[in-house]
């Protein structure tokens, strides 16, 4: 897991990328009283989450165990997070739409409901994450499949939402309306979260190179230590306050 984590953890945030760079010009949009403009950013969102799923299933087919062996993955470990990995990177999708659709529901002035569908994921998560690691013996490939059902509860939960009478902007995609320099507004706009989990992955993969080489019951005993060590380093800032 710790070492598929710094891998797929890229695409929630690129889903959290969109959801807070389109929920920005959905805002933007609304104050200026432009439906039109809101309708606009968000059926631009949706439409780049598409074309970044596709290139992100992309790059984890080719190179999502490059990936793995530049953080020292053995062969036993490589084959269970690559398990891990592929399954994501084959629902790229619905990771990416999972990271954005409770902001863009949260900026349509409904936050209880996408507050309420994230809490709803995560108990679907701890659920199926007992049923198909603790009753069946999935492995790793068992975890992605309950984290992509969950996700997908998400998405088909904030789908809905953007159908209903509660929902002023409507669900509608319309290739016309599709803007790039829109594109480039969501991007530019969400980069700082993007940013936030790169870092967060670059860590986690530095803190597993170096015991990517030793046995996996080892490993599980010695990461717990390197973990330690970044909790501690996140909060070195706060003695500053």
């Amino acid at each position: 897991m710790n070492m598929a984590w710094p891998i797929t953890f890229v695409l929630s945030g690129l889903g959290l990328m969109i959801g807070i760079g389109s929920g920005t010009l959905i805002s933007i949009a609304r104050g200026e009283q432009s439906m039109t403009n809101a309708h606009r950013a968000f059926n631009t969102g949706l439409i780049l989450t598409f074309i970044i799923s596709c290139l992100s299933f992309a790059a984890f087919a080719f190179f999502g165990g490059y990936f793995l062996q530049l953080q020292g993955a053995q062969q036993d470990i490589k084959h269970l997070a690559l398990d891990y990995v592929s399954t994501f990177g084959n629902a790229a999708f619905i990771t990416v739409l999972a990271g954005a659709m409770p902001m863009l529901i949260r900026n349509d002035d409904s936050p209880k409901i996408a507050t309420a569908l994230l809490v709803i994921g995560a108990l679907t998560n701890i659920v199926l994450d007992y049923v198909f690691l603790g009753l069946m013996g999935w492995e790793l490939k068992g975890a992605a499949i309950a984290t992509l059902i969950a996700q997908g509860i998400t998405c088909v939960g904030g789908l809905i939402y953007f159908c209903s009478q509660y929902s002023t902007l409507k669900l509608k995609i319309s290739l016309p309306q599709f803007s790039w320099s829109e594109s480039q507004k969501i991007m530019s706009l969400g980069s700082s979260a993007l940013i936030m989990y790169l870092y967060g992955s670059f860590v986690v993969a530095l803190h597993n190179e170096p015991v990517g080489f030793l046995p996996y019951s080892f490993s599980i005993l010695i990461l717990p230590i390197f973990h330690h060590d970044m909790s501690l380093n996140a909060l070195k800032p706060c003695d500053l306050i």
